[in-house]
């Protein structure tokens, strides 16, 4: 869910990693103001002020601050103990980012984009809430972005798109979290100045150049299109080694997005909070952009041909 918060001066040095204010607005003048593509951040929460003693507010009016951001640690996924506040995440917004594989990313006349997941084995910690699975099955959630792991195998192409922009090209991109080895292209508009920004080039001597991007839009194919194409918003690059540590952990990501839309098109029942089981007592964990210590989720998995068949069949 999209949202406008205010953030506090430290929060955002910290998060830019600017020495201090005037860097700050040096690098924002200059348009290098560099954002991590996933945060994790702490938010205040306080009642709203009265605007007068004559006119109190409104008691169920909040004023939210970010007052601590970092760059989310992606080797720190999502634990069991997470899943406890599923069944209040908002499910009714598209204005949401989703981790998803590029093959299961499709065009929408509706939305911006849709995910495809494949429902997953509802876990023992989550058997209070009764839910029905037909593991294997689709489920469909709208969403504005998309997040996914990725490499490229070839260069881009620059194309002049307008007077002054440019649009960079790269047909080589695959999914490092499924081996069906298709390819997709994705597309980026950008100028010379941030051009280096979107590039997924692989470096001399490299056979890929692994990155983590966010995606903005799944662009209709064409009569003649065989690749699967989307927009490109963002671009951080991973070394080899980082992308095959943060792998897993991806997919435990795709995993718990996916029990969440699972959670969110069920069957609605009102949550009953007890004083063993409510937010207000949940672990907390010490550590911004941790989850609390519980065991490992699974990862995401897809059935077999053979499984997806038959479910196609039943369908």
């Amino acid at each position: 869910m999209q949202m406008l918060l205010p953030m506090t001066e430290q929060a955002a040095l910290r998060l830019t990693k600017m020495p201090d204010a005037d860097a700050f607005e040096a690098a924002h003048t200059d348009g290098k103001l560099w954002f991590p593509t996933m945060c994790a951040v702490k938010v205040l929460r306080r009642p709203t002020k009265s605007s007068s003693a004559a006119q109190p507010g409104d008691d169920r009016l909040f004023d939210c601050i970010i007052v601590d951001a970092i760059e989310q640690d992606m080797l720190e996924g999502p634990s069991a103990e997470s899943m406890q506040l599923l069944p209040m995440l908002d499910a009714e917004t598209n204005e949401i980012i989703l981790p998803a594989s590029l093959d299961i990313v499709k065009h929408s006349p509706h939305y911006g984009m849709i995910v495809q997941y494949m429902q997953q084995e509802i876990p023992g910690e989550l058997s209070g809430l009764h839910l029905t699975s037909q593991t294997g099955s689709k489920i469909v959630r709208p969403c504005s972005q998309v997040i996914a792991l990725v490499a490229a195998s070839g260069p881009s192409k620059l194309q002049a798109a307008g007077s002054e922009g440019y649009r960079l090209v790269n047909d080589t991109v695959r999914d490092l979290t499924e081996k069906s080895g298709q390819t997709f292209e994705v597309t980026s508009y950008c100028s010379l100045a941030n051009l280096q920004d979107f590039k997924l080039d692989p470096p001399k001597r490299a056979n890929e150049q692994a990155a983590l991007v966010v995606l903005s839009d799944a662009l209709p194919s064409g009569r003649d299109a065989v690749l699967n194409r989307f927009v490109l918003e963002s671009v951080q690059l991973l070394s080899p080694s980082e992308a095959e540590k943060i792998l897993p952990v991806f997919k435990q990501f795709i995993y718990f997005a996916s029990l969440a839309t699972q959670i969110a098109q069920g069957e609605k029942r009102k949550v009953e909070w007890t004083e063993d089981d409510n937010p207000g007592t949940a672990k907390k964990c010490k550590t911004l952009g941790r989850s609390p210590t519980g065991n490992e989720l699974p990862q995401y998995s897809t059935p077999s041909p053979a499984k997806r068949l038959e479910i196609a069949n039943q369908d």
